[in-house]
């Protein structure tokens, strides 16, 4: 549960799968599925280290559905449906076979990894030109880490390259000399299920590259692209209809919980559009290197970072494959202009959508005095729309062997990966140096018995039972806020001292 939100967006698969393509207020969860995030909290790796008990013991909890509790959810009630469908039929075949909490969590993200590998694969069968560029950007640890996760973000990607690769090959492959009805339908499929995919359909506006002789004339490639854009903007207004109450439900409690008032923050966007840019500005400044680390791999709940080295990396590997993966120089100055203007737009629109539902009203009020920036933007965001950027950057001219560039792609992304495994390793599960990561620490085992409450410190690579309650504030340490919980495979792990009896 180490994803970002996976808890909320697990509830959401879960009540999904019994059938509510519409949230309800209130969604019945079996307890034994709410104990997962109880198990695996967020920030787990401050308070203690995953050990096989701990895994083992969600896969062998009964699931028992009888004993149901009602979650609100409403920052994952928001989203449609369609997303989470993949993760939903895995949790549906847990559910069937009564499996335990911990395999309906793994099946969900093992249905929600092969989606997303297979509109991968089908997006790089989209396209004439250019796979070796969207293949490193679909294989970077932060989207391969969502895409095996119970978020939807693996979905909304898959749908975006799709998306790209598809307009693409109604653009460059040169069987198709005039759009069909079959291509007129799965493109109006593939913008429906963008429309349901966050802000996935500002990438429609890229159908200006598909050349006007392809569409019969000039007037009617710009008609469809307007009809494109309707579709889009119906689907989009048509789900927020029906989801109306959710939708009422999340800004009421944005507004009760941190009072952030979501209509204020949007009319102070288009009343000052200067200032709101330049505030944008300031954010991309300020945290660029953060975007980076996040668009790479920032994985677990957003603390395990990937060495400097590994990020720098992965940035060379996408610039040299864009500027080095194309076999023709399709692309003119004007197309390139078309793919920077989609990418600044869906930027911007993430900025809003973040504004509008981050800020309080004394962020509004920095920002009016020409200070602040907008919070809650995360590198991932921007992944479905980097593969316009890379296309923008294409160039013919310089050509590597293809057999060359994808040894290179494989290396640096396997490297990439290899460097990240280690890293959750280190953060997240026990390895032989755990005595030492406590030294000094006060820890207990996780439970609700008398032994599992009792309390230790831990010195010189050994555990000291703390006999007297009274010694813990005595030497320093809060109580309880400074106990570590820890696995019994953990506390086990650690060799016996002899206990403190002094008050």
């Amino acid at each position: 549960m180490q994803a970002p939100d996976e808890f909320a967006h697990l509830n959401r698969a879960y009540g999904i799968a019994e059938g509510s393509c519409v949230a309800p207020v209130l969604t019945p969860i079996p307890i034994s599925i709410e104990k997962l995030s109880v198990v695996f909290p967020p920030k787990l790796e401050t308070q203690r280290r995953i050990g096989s008990s701990d895994i083992l013991s969600v896969l062998h909890m009964p699931l028992s559905e009888a004993q149901q509790d009602r979650v609100r959810n409403e920052a994952a009630n928001m989203y449609s449906c369609f997303p989470y469908l993949p993760e939903a039929v895995g949790i549906e075949a847990g559910r069937v076979f009564g499996a335990a909490p911990g395999i309906i969590l793994y099946l969900g993200r093992l249905t929600n990894l092969i989606a997303y590998l297979g509109v991968v694969y089908l997006a790089l069968g989209q396209l004439p030109d250019f796979q070796i560029p969207l293949l490193s950007l679909a294989l970077t640890p932060m989207a391969l880490s969502q895409a095996a996760s119970a978020s939807w973000d693996g979905v909304a990607f898959s749908t975006a390259f799709f998306l790209c690769a598809y307009i693409l090959k109604l653009a460059w492959d040169p069987k198709i000399v005039t759009l069909q009805r079959r291509h007129y339908l799965i493109l109006g499929g593939v913008i429906v299920l963008a429309g349901l995919c966050k802000t996935d359909v500002w990438l429609a506006p890229l159908l200006i590259l598909i050349p006007s002789s392809k569409f019969g004339s000039s007037r009617r490639k710009w008609a469809v692209l307007l009809g494109v854009i309707a579709l889009a903007l119906l689907v989009i207004a048509g789900w927020n209809y029906v989801n109306r109450a959710n939708m009422a439900l999340w800004i009421a409690r944005i507004n009760d919980w941190r009072q952030i008032q979501f209509s204020e923050n949007a009319a102070f966007v288009y009343q000052h559009p200067v200032l709101f840019l330049q505030a944008v500005m300031r954010t991309l400044a300020a945290r660029w290197p953060e975007f980076a680390s996040e668009f790479v791999g920032k994985l677990g709940w957003l603390v395990v970072s990937l060495p400097e080295w590994v990020i720098w990396l992965y940035f060379l590997l996408l610039a040299f494959v864009a500027l080095t993966g194309t076999a023709e120089d399709r692309m003119k100055t004007s197309h390139r202009l078309v793919c920077l203007g989609v990418v600044a737009v869906a930027v911007i629109s993430i900025f809003i959508g973040m504004w509008c539902a981050e800020v309080p009203p004394d962020y509004r009020n920095a920002v009016l005095h020409g200070a602040g920036h907008v919070p809650g933007v995360q590198g991932r965001y921007f992944i479905p729309f980097a593969f316009p950027l890379l296309l923008a950057f294409s160039n013919a001219r310089l050509r590597v062997n293809r057999k060359w560039l994808l040894a290179i792609a494989a290396a640096t992304i396997v490297t990439a990966h290899a460097v990240a495994l280690a890293e959750i390793h280190g953060v997240y599960y026990l390895t032989g140096d755990a005595p030492k990561d406590y030294d000094t620490k006060l820890v207990r085992r996780a439970g609700s018995t008398a032994d599992d409450a009792k309390v230790f410190v831990v010195r010189s690579g050994k555990k000291q039972w703390i006999m007297h309650a009274s010694w813990i504030t005595s030497h320093g340490y809060r109580w309880p806020d400074d106990v570590l919980i820890i696995s019994p495979e953990q506390l086990a792990s650690i060799p016996e001292g002899e206990p403190i009896s002094e008050p």
